[in-house]
């Protein structure tokens, strides 16, 4: 028997990322909803996240519907052998769960020219789940995914010392996109998601002013973020109970400009839309 690839063991090493857990979701069939594993109820608290049920939606199509009942049913763990069973007829060759954690690199180092000399190693994590057909496959994401960290984090403290991101090497005008909203309301724009997850970081939810002034600069915009709470309120007590957006309708700004949406997202604050014009020559 092979050993595993020393290539592989390396670059999970230096990417500071490890198997946190490890699924078998062909075994995890054997089992029945009143004996599954506390590390399956452990996927399926964290699959209620959107965030992380879009990337494994995003990984496997097949399953976006055994994921959206996670998130939608507040007693998955009640039908836990259901979802094992459809996870297992819906990921065909993608037979691992697996729950990465990521270290997160901090306090870059840099010299005149802005390249990074050095760095540290924080006390926080970054958690992330994929699915994957066998070990190799899985550690080669995980290599992946950690240097999409460490290139975010990494942009992020460049971008606050001032020194302009090589992964922008000019102004791209933003144009209005359509706009094809998903079941629970919410929609972002596909060239300022990339951006988003390329420079803010995947997954993050805030960004700091000097960020948002370099997006707007980045795509030649002015922005306007508009209110769930405060624009439909009624609306809003939908969303309180469920997280679902869908019966808001944004409405466009009235200052003046050819506004059009960027964005239409929630997180721990509320519902929100980002609407976007043309920066005035």
């Amino acid at each position: 028997m092979s050993k595993f690839p020393y290539k592989l063991l390396s670059g999970m090493y230096e990417g500071n990322v490890d198997f946190n857990l490890i699924l078998h979701i062909p075994a995890l069939t054997a089992t029945t909803e009143h004996t599954v594993s506390e590390a399956f109820q452990d996927f399926l608290e964290d699959a209620s996240n959107k965030c992380i049920s879009d990337d494994l939606a995003a990984q496997c199509p097949a399953i976006k519907g055994v994921l959206d009942k996670i998130r939608s049913d507040k007693h998955t763990a009640e039908d836990a052998g259901e979802i094992v069973q459809n996870l297992f007829n819906e990921c065909g060759e993608l037979e691992f769960l697996i729950k990465l954690s990521i270290r997160e690199p901090c306090n870059f180092k840099f010299n005149d020219k802005g390249e990074t000399t050095s760095n540290s190693l924080s006390s926080e994590y970054v958690i992330e789940w994929i699915l994957a057909k066998d070990m190799e496959h899985a550690a080669t994401i995980a290599i992946e995914r950690a240097k999409i960290v460490r290139e975010t984090i990494l942009e992020k403290e460049r971008a606050e010392k001032g020194f302009a991101s090589p992964l922008i090497k000019e102004i791209n005008q933003l144009k209005p996109a359509e706009v094809v909203r998903d079941q629970y309301g919410y929609w972002s724009h596909p060239e300022y998601t990339k951006y988003w997850d390329e420079v803010i970081g995947k997954g993050a939810e805030h960004c700091t002013n000097e960020q948002w002034n370099a997006l707007e600069h980045d795509f030649n915009i002015d922005t306007f973020k508009a209110s769930l709470e405060l624009e439909d309120y009624n609306a809003w007590k939908e969303y309180v109970e469920s997280s679902d957006a869908s019966s808001w309708q944004p409405v466009k700004p009235i200052l003046d400009g050819d506004w059009f949406l960027v964005s239409i997202f929630c997180n721990e604050d509320g519902a929100f839309a980002t609407w976007a014009k043309e920066k005035a020559a």
